[in-house]
């Protein structure tokens, strides 16, 4: 991420701005077109949320990336 972000001049795009019911602030963060969110997901940097139960990490095998 950092070498993307530096790339692009440290610039980016967040969109689909709203507050969870935390009141944190959730969004789409996009940098040269590419979804930062898909890209750390895809690259098993990240595991999807979707508000519901958080899924169980095999903390033994963090070490190869996330495992779920």
């Amino acid at each position: 991420m950092r070498q993307l972000l530096e790339a692009n001049g440290l610039r980016f795009t967040l969109t689909d701005v709203e507050h969870d019911k935390f009141g944190r602030v959730l969004g789409k963060i996009s940098v040269n077109g590419v979804d930062v969110g898909e890209d750390l997901i895809n690259n098993r940097l990240a595991l999807q949320y979707d508000g519901g139960t958080r899924q169980e990490l095999d903390w033994d095998r963090l070490d190869q990336g996330l495992m779920w």
